[in-house]
């Protein structure tokens, strides 16, 4: 298929010869005939150029896909953290229960489908000794959502070197939108004696073993040497088994049939609507008689990069400029308000975060003000339902009701550490601090103009006062007012005279307030205006 982009250059043979010949210096070329040897080259040049640019603007689409899998990031899978819990019989007893990768479980079936995640490293619990304490083993372990599949036949073997086949999933049997890509899972690293994640492939009726690539010295056919060389590349970008030539990986014979006997498929976003102790069934673990095992899951997460087939071009580079890394305290930011916000929005997970603070080279508390390099402190403000702004300015809920609102909750932190720690500098190690409040009250006596309606002026003020000293939006950046920064009678004076239909302030108080009549926020602090009292009159 033809790129349909639009044609980088558009310029003819006639167009190029005559821009060369246009660069002649004509004092010494004065032949400008087509017998003339230079000129003869001119066009051979202009004829070359031409079909340059028709090659360039015909990029097939198996080439762009290739140059993007250098560009973007592999699907990422959907996991979610396994908790084992073993309660051992008191005697008799048995004295470890191994838990192997390759461990599956599965939720219930809705509307006729279940999700079924796999673990892919190895737990083992052992009894708790001596015998006189509690017989309970705990362990946790990752597991990544896929859809297997099972004896899909490849094709026939015609002996011919660097033979390849197409590995092509079930997609409406395996709940598979059309548009939605369906990568094959290769897992070169975990895999063991017990636990093989890649693509099985008999020739004939003999297993032969998968390896990421042919060219290595376990694929390398020595001659009378023992290796056989039976060994098949998984190209899973491709979704391809590919074999060798006779050199590197050996070649299937004549008409030997190929067979993918397993092979697993990443599960996407789909997965992600698995939520905490969702995955109740264990599908292929033996438990033995004197052990009883509970299983609680996590919400699941990730499921990044699975691109639309339609917009994968578009969405892929778009994801590959964006800022990955977290250098700077902007970078921080922005990965909490924006990335941690669309990573939580892609599995319809709340909440999200209303204002993010980073402290560079500190670590709690704040208050001490000690330089700590390589540490980052994030002084976080969750959304709803955790804050609620229109509780925190009524006056009427209480200072301490309000300090719980900025508490946050330990699994979204747990899972916005999971989210940030692949980003983070190696050597950058994370903290979190909850500010505290600062309450303090402030009249003020207002003078209003000749033609301004007092009760509405009145209200207008109380809602730019509250703006201005909102935790998420107050500040004259509308950022959220910064963290441990005072409160200045004078600011909050020019603030109201620059309401329409104030003619000017008469009087303003703030309390607790220091001699100049400020109010001190140490530096963990954000203020908090627990009442507000703003009469309007005449002049």
């Amino acid at each position: 298929m033809a790129n349909l982009t639009p044609r980088r250059d558009v310029r003819t043979y006639e167009q190029l010869a005559e821009i060369l010949r246009r660069q002649l210096p004509t004092a010494e070329w004065t032949d400008h005939n087509a017998s003339d040897p230079g000129m003869m080259l001119l066009e051979l040049l202009s004829w070359l150029g031409e079909m340059a640019l028709y090659q360039m603007d015909r990029v097939p689409e198996a080439h762009q896909n290739k140059f993007l899998n250098f560009l973007i990031d592999p699907p990422e899978p959907v996991t979610v953290d396994v908790e084992f819990i073993a309660t051992f019989q008191a005697a008799p007893a048995t004295g470890t229960l191994s838990i192997a990768a390759g461990t599956r479980l599965a939720t219930d079936f809705v509307a006729g489908r279940r999700f079924v995640f796999e673990t892919y490293k190895p737990l083992r619990l052992a009894r708790p000794d001596p015998p006189d304490v509690d017989l309970v083993a705990r362990g946790t372990v990752k597991a990544r959502a896929i859809l297997e599949v099972l004896d899909e036949p490849l094709g026939v073997s015609d002996q011919r070197p660097h033979q390849t086949f197409n590995l092509r999933p079930p997609r409406q049997a395996l709940g598979i939108a059309d548009d939605a890509p369906a990568p094959i899972l290769t897992d070169f690293v975990h895999r063991d004696g017990t636990y093989e994640p890649n693509p099985s492939v008999e020739v004939g009726t003999e297993q032969w073993t998968a390896e990421s690539s042919l060219l290595t010295e376990r694929a390398h056919i020595v001659t009378g040497g023992t290796e056989p060389g039976k060994r098949y590349m998984v190209d899973a970008p491709q979704g391809q088994i590919r074999f060798g030539d006779g050199v590197f990986g050996a070649i299937p014979p004549l008409g030997a049939i190929i067979t993918c006997t397993r092979y697993a498929v990443l599960d996407g976003p789909a997965a992600l609507i698995v939520r905490e102790g969702d995955l109740t069934h264990l599908l292929n673990l033996p438990v033995p008689t004197d052990v009883d095992l509970a299983i609680r899951s996590s919400d699941a997460e990730g499921g990044a990069h699975f691109f639309p087939v339609s917009r994968r071009t578009e969405l892929a580079l778009r994801e590959f400029r964006a800022p990955y890394r977290l250098i700077t305290a902007n970078d921080f930011e922005r990965a909490v308000l924006e990335d941690f916000r669309a990573f939580q929005e892609l599995s319809a997970s709340t909440p999200n975060f209303l204002r993010a603070i980073v402290a560079f080279n500190r670590r709690p508390p704040l208050a001490d003000d000690i330089d700590a390099p390589g540490h980052v402190t994030l002084v976080l403000i969750a959304g709803a339902p955790v804050f609620d702004e229109t509780l925190f300015r009524d006056p009427t809920v209480a200072v301490a009701a309000k300090q719980a609102m900025l508490g946050l909750p330990e699994p979204l932190w747990r899972r916005l550490r999971r989210f940030l720690d692949p980003r983070r500098l190696i050597t950058t190690k994370l903290h979190r601090e909850t500010p505290t409040l600062a309450p303090f009250t402030m009249t003020a006596t207002v003078v209003a103009a000749a033609d301004r309606n007092l009760a509405q002026l009145q209200s207008e003020l109380r809602d730019e006062i509250h703006c201005f000293l909102s935790l998420v939006s107050g500040g004259f950046d509308h950022r959220g007012w910064p963290l441990g920064r005072d409160v200045y009678r004078s600011q909050l004076y020019r603030l109201l005279e620059d309401v329409n239909g104030v003619d000017h302030v008469a009087s303003l108080s703030l309390s607790p307030a220091d001699s100049p009549g400020n109010v001190r926020i140490a530096p963990q602090q954000l203020p908090l205006l627990q009442a507000l009292a703003v009469s309007v009159t005449r002049g």
